[in-house]
């Protein structure tokens, strides 16, 4: 995208615009600016104490590009816009109540939440919202039901009235509220994204081993149905391979409605889980 730049005399706040206007010009010149370092519009002559045109890279990486163009095009202004670990906090839950997961998961949650923190700004276990983590997937259950009865009623069964809807959805928006207001200590939360990895296949409802405990089958998809309740942003990354070979992810959850910074930040913390391992023989 190309930007007209605007007077060369309007501010922008902190040091940024003095040491860019020292530097301008060249590859070297790089400088970062946070988003508390701005107070209002960005001021492109006064960051790069010049008058151009800028272009603008959203989501560089690492970068490579972005010098390689600045080199290429001198009399061009390049500006480009990356999430940096360095400030992203990050919670993480190896596990939520009533909810069971494997060993082998919880611990690669933990592992991950090990690796981050020197390279972010807060990593901790958060304590988890007020939310009734046993009901809430009966209650998603319910919703589901009532949304899709009134357009497929089964005949045994009494319609919903609109008293009941309300009610499920006053219940769900309890649970939104108690995220929301997580989510705002937090940027982003660490947590699995099922209670195991790939499974044998085996009659849907049949009991599933996790560890050395027999688990109801259909609890299999429960953390990430959590987030499909409430609406919230959640992506899984791949991490490692389990001890049987099989992919291993991380689910990481953030904002309602904030997908496209969910996403900046999976990218970010793509750097250190790395890419995806192909199991051996497939």
């Amino acid at each position: 995208m190309t930007v007209s730049p605007g007077p060369a005399d309007d501010p922008i706040a902190g040091a940024a615009a003095a040491q860019a206007a020292a530097r301008a010009g060249t590859t070297e010149g790089s400088i970062e600016i946070l988003p508390g370092q701005v107070s209002g519009p960005l001021r492109f002559a006064a960051v790069f104490g010049r008058q151009g045109a800028v272009e603008i890279e959203v989501g560089i990486g690492k970068g490579r590009f972005l010098l390689q163009q600045a080199e290429a095009r001198p009399g061009v202004n390049f500006l480009g816009l990356e999430w940096s670990l360095k400030h992203l906090r990050v919670a993480f839950a190896p596990s939520f109540p009533d909810l069971p997961v494997a060993r082998e998961i919880r611990a690669a949650v933990e592992e991950l939440a090990k690796q981050l923190r020197p390279l972010c700004t807060a990593v901790e276990e958060a304590t988890l919202p007020p939310v009734d983590f046993n009901q809430e997937l009966p209650r998603a259950g319910a919703l589901i039901g009532m949304t899709t009865g009134a357009f497929q009623p089964e005949e045994q069964e009494q319609p919903t009235t609109l008293a009941q809807y309300l009610e499920a959805l006053d219940r769900r928006d309890q649970s939104i509220l108690a995220w929301e207001q997580f989510f705002e200590k937090w940027d982003v939360l660490l947590c699995p994204p099922s209670m195991v990895t790939a499974f044998p296949h085996c009659e849907p409802g049949s009991p599933l081993h996790v560890d050395d405990q027999e688990v109801i089958y259909w609890a299999v998809s429960g953390h990430g149905t959590l987030f499909n309740y409430t609406g919230h942003s959640a992506v899984v990354l791949p991490y490692k391979l389990d001890r049987d070979g099989l992919p291993l992810g991380i689910q990481l959850v953030g904002k309602r409605w904030d997908e496209a910074h969910l996403l900046a930040m999976a990218k970010a913390i793509s750097e250190v889980t790395g890419p995806f391992q192909r199991p051996p023989g497939y």
